[in-house]
């Protein structure tokens, strides 16, 4: 029976495991990936992943044609390397993966951006299913992207496409992580919501049922609060799916796609209600012709997407 490895690598986690054809997880497991420890030990990791789910297959008879990989930064696809800078991962860039990976192992490794691999998922087994002109988004501390159109992984010319996180939404505006000003994830990612919470809690005076310090307000809380109907909560969660909303609507007007599949802690947790949030600001920013029978959806496959999506990452719709 054939079976496919997908590794999913992060600053904090490697997630990974083997699913078969139908994307049904056969094994999976999670081992810190030792980031801080440079390069040398993240690729030893790496193959520690790779062996284990090698393994695994040949013990259970599996036939595994590669080992995909889904990493942080741009990646060059072709060569499995990786280019420029990886914040959360100090000294990634220029990292060729498959190159020492396939001498080691002695079997074909193939890489992708981690946040295509996600949404290379959700089109193949997930709340996806079934479209070919797909933008799929996971939120969190930053915010990922990727682009699916006629079917296919859009990579770009210098493997840059899908940086959806990057879109300019303020001229000038806050200054992003990634060196640029304005970008969407500087302000609906995890640290600029918890500043609009905050000024939404002290708006709200007694109101909010918060009754914490404010510096230990975190996203998770805001989300338990929103939960609970907490009025601070609720404008908060609005402005950030009102961020998002405008990011969309570059999208929307540009490719005209039929799906937008929304991942992260804050559409897992907030669920419906977040969905709804996104779809009422998007009357705000975009066309009503391009909103025609777009479909708004909750990302299904949660933090085993990476490593699934790389996985399948050289499989067809």
């Amino acid at each position: 029976m054939k079976a496919f490895a997908g590794i999913d690598l992060g600053g904090t986690n490697i997630k990974y495991g083997l699913a078969d054809s139908e994307g049904k997880i056969l094994t999976s497991k999670s081992k810190p990936a030792h980031a801080d420890k440079g390069r040398s030990e993240i690729l030893k990791r790496l193959e520690e992943c790779a062996r284990e789910l090698l393994e695994y297959a040949f013990e259970n008879k599996l036939n595994v044609p590669y080992v995909g990989i889904g990493s942080p930064g741009t990646v060059d696809a072709d060569r499995g390397k990786i280019l420029g800078v990886s914040p959360n991962i100090p000294g990634w860039g220029g990292t060729n993966i498959s190159t020492r990976l396939e001498e080691r192992l002695k079997t074909k490794v193939y890489v992708g951006n981690d946040a295509n691999m996600m949404a290379w998922a959700e089109v193949l087994f997930g709340a996806a299913k079934g479209y070919r002109n797909v933008l799929c988004t996971t939120v969190g501390t930053g915010i990922g992207g990727g682009v699916i159109m006629d079917g296919k992984l859009v990579i770009g010319s210098s493997y840059s496409g899908g940086e959806f996180g990057h879109i300019p939404i303020v001229k000038d505006g806050k200054r992003c992580n990634c060196g640029l000003k304005g970008c969407l994830e500087a302000y609906a990612g995890s640290d600029n919501l918890i500043a609009i919470a905050k000024r939404e809690i002290k708006a709200a005076g007694s109101r909010s049922k918060y009754k914490g310090s404010l510096n230990e307000l975190t996203v998770r809380k805001i989300l338990d609060l929103f939960k609970a109907h907490d009025p601070a909560a609720l404008k908060a969660i609005e402005k950030q799916a009102g961020y998002m909303a405008t990011g969309f609507a570059s999208v929307i007007h540009l490719l005209n796609p039929e799906a937008i599949v929304v991942g992260g802690g804050i559409a897992e947790v907030c669920g419906a209600d977040y969905i709804r949030l996104i779809q009422k600001a998007l009357k705000q920013y975009a066309f009503e012709d391009a909103l025609k029978g777009l479909k708004v959806l909750k990302a299904k496959l949660g933090n085993k997407a990476g490593f699934i999506g790389a996985a399948f990452q050289k499989e067809e719709i």
